[in-house]
């Protein structure tokens, strides 16, 4: 073979080689670029096994860690005193949970309302007051200086108080989002109704923040 030959076979050798180490580094940049944007992502939303609480003045959106999903427990060995018996069906995992809450407290201390918003029913806000009042004439809500109150029903009380859903549809929201203070009425059991002030200070990104965890699922 000539010297002509060889270098022209070496020549062909390299091209080839190029061509394939193209798509190769391509892919190596690709994985990359994916785990970066893994790691990134993972950074922003946190450690998905801790609660985590972001502030907006007088708001906080609060998510807590998915519970994993349970194992199912294995069938017991069948032997001739003891019958087999089926597995028992694994717990699902049940996802990450966030809302929006404002808690108004005592001055010495103890819950005296609390507002949530939470991220799966974000057409509604659940709002808790202490024991203590009076049912029938349910619970009153406004929002802005002088509004009239808007009154619903108690859905029911637990450990934490007693609870009223309020609709959060687009007038109502739209309020919320352009005021800074609202106001709960309840009926306590002398029967003499008592507005409770709360804030409406960092509501609007409070809320705009709920909706960008709601992305994240």
């Amino acid at each position: 073979m000539t010297n002509d030959a060889l270098v022209s076979n070496k020549k062909g050798s390299r091209s080839l080689a190029q061509r394939a180490l193209v798509p190769a580094l391509c892919f190596l940049a690709g994985v990359v670029v994916a785990l970066g944007a893994e790691r990134l992502l993972t950074m922003a939303r946190g450690n998905p096994q801790e609660t985590r609480v972001l502030s907006y003045q007088d708001w906080r959106v609060i998510c807590s860690p998915a519970m994993p999903a349970v194992a199912a427990v294995s069938a017991t060995v069948a032997t001739e005193t003891t019958p087999a018996r089926p597995a028992t069906p694994a717990i699902p995992a049940v996802a990450a949970t966030c809302r929006l809450v404002q808690d108004v407290v005592r001055p010495e201390g103890g819950s005296l309302l609390q507002i949530a918003l939470p991220l799966d029913t974000m057409d509604r806000l659940m709002v808790t007051v202490p024991h203590g009042v009076m049912l029938e004439p349910g619970l009153g809500f406004a929002v802005g200086q002088g509004a009239t109150p808007a009154v619903h029903p108690y859905l029911a009380c637990t450990e934490a108080g007693c609870v009223a859903s309020v609709p959060l549809d687009a007038a109502t929201l739209k309020l919320m989002r352009e005021n800074t203070d609202g106001r709960v009425s309840v009926v306590p059991g002398n029967g003499t109704p008592v507005g409770i002030p709360f804030s409406l200070r960092g509501f609007a990104n409070g809320y705009a923040a709920l909706a960008r965890e709601g992305s994240w699922f």
